[in-house]
């Protein structure tokens, strides 16, 4: 069926967000009508918003709500039908469907507003207008996001000028509860890698207890943290973060869609804050999911391809090539068949350069704890972190597009 968008409706997707709802799910299927809280009003003393019980002119069941032409020729309709007060949350929208009774009148409506409350001179906004000609249902959206927080009705009011009728059917205000999906992912660190898997040098008495990217350059405002480091596997902390493109190439910024922090074991797993269960994500894909993965003083990467989904669970395994991640040499060889993260991006600028050593290493040479000049994350800053790490890995750069 043709679907009319009035109005898009930007979203926003986060790791943790109060789950949206549906507040008005109304099909007139009632036996009742207006349902229960809904208002009609005839401002004009002719036809009227009526139910109909007809599986043929029904969008879904068998009911619907109508209004038809006023009697008389040149008298315009202003019947109303108005739904109970809601209280908007950010990203809901008033749907419906609507047709004509044929195809051969213009039936013409306005989508109001009230803040206030639910009589005829309330309603002060207009959110759209619309005509339809055809006797095939169509959606029509409205976006109510300037409304967040605050109790309003909406109205339809049905405006045609001695045309025939409108049905409408299936109205709806609110929104869809995210998707969820699960990622299970795999990467190796470079710096503690120990030709088999990673050392653990840093648990548990210094890896922090909340996420530590809350800074420049990531800004990640997450509130992921805990009591204790849940087992003897966590290596550090990494950041999540999911791209929603065709190809890989085009996961530029403005493609993310949800970022999580999360702890990496010493296999490469990367989980969630119980240390074992993989990151679940309540966002929407509309093209191809993509991964990436920041670490604190390791080249952040991106995955080549779209993650592998079956049912809402998305798999990527970084470890078992070079083109796994994004770009020209993005990874590094680390043992017969096993790539990782490049170490040695002490300011995590994307870049293995002059100031990781200079201006960030030196000065901390010869220091113990959470460093990010620590780059094989063995608790000390010494010569093993440039030379073994930085030294050779100069030069090199992150691929992930900006």
């Amino acid at each position: 069926m043709k679907k009319i968008i009035l109005m898009l409706v930007p979203m926003l997707f986060m790791t943790t967000s109060i789950f949206a709802q549906w507040d008005i799910e109304e099909g007139f299927e009632g036996e009742t009508f207006p349902p229960t809280d809904w208002t009609v009003i005839n401002n004009n003393g002719g036809s009227e918003w009526l139910q109909m019980t007809s599986a043929t002119y029904a969008h879904t069941g068998e009911k619907l709500t109508y209004c038809m032409r006023e009697s008389s020729s040149g008298n315009p309709n202003d019947d109303w039908l108005i739904t109970p007060q809601v209280s908007v949350q950010s990203g809901d929208s008033l749907i419906f469907w609507a047709r004509g009774w044929s195809g051969l009148y213009d039936e013409s409506f306005n989508v109001k507003l009230s803040t206030t409350g639910n009589a005829v001179a309330d309603f002060t906004v207009t959110l759209g207008t619309g005509t339809i000609s055809s006797n095939v249902y169509a959606e029509f959206e409205y976006d109510l996001s300037s409304y967040n927080g605050q109790d309003v009705y909406l109205a339809i009011q049905y405006v045609s000028v001695f045309e025939f009728a409108l049905l409408v059917d299936d109205v709806s205000v609110g929104q869809d509860e995210p998707a969820i999906i699960n990622v299970n992912l795999k990467v190796f660190l470079e710096g503690p890698f120990n030709e088999t898997d990673m050392n653990t040098n840093l648990n548990p008495d210094d890896i922090p207890l909340s996420q530590p990217y809350n800074i420049a350059p990531w800004n990640y405002a997450g509130t992921e943290s805990v009591v204790s480091i849940p087992n003897a596997n966590v290596v550090d902390w990494v950041l999540v973060e999911l791209r929603d493109t065709t190809e890989a190439q085009y996961a530029i910024g403005s493609t993310i869609i949800a970022r999580q922090a999360a702890f990496i074991l010493n296999d490469g797993s990367i989980v969630g804050m119980d240390g074992s269960s993989i990151l679940s994500f309540n966002s929407s894909i509309i093209h191809q999911l993509f991964a990436v993965i920041w670490h604190r003083n390791h080249l952040g990467i991106l995955s080549a391809n779209a993650l592998s989904g079956l049912g809402n669970v998305y798999i990527y395994d970084f470890t078992t090539g070079a083109d796994k991640a994004y770009g020209i040499n993005a990874q590094k060889y680390l043992s017969i068949g096993i790539y990782g993260m490049i170490s040695g991006d002490v300011d995590a600028s994307g870049f293995i350069d002059q100031d990781d050593k200079s201006i960030y290493w030196e000065p901390s040479a010869g220091t113990t704890g959470y460093k990010n000049s620590d780059l094989n994350l063995n608790t000390e800053v010494d010569n093993i972190d440039k030379d073994d790490f930085w030294v050779p890995n100069l030069g090199s750069e992150s691929h992930v597009p900006e």
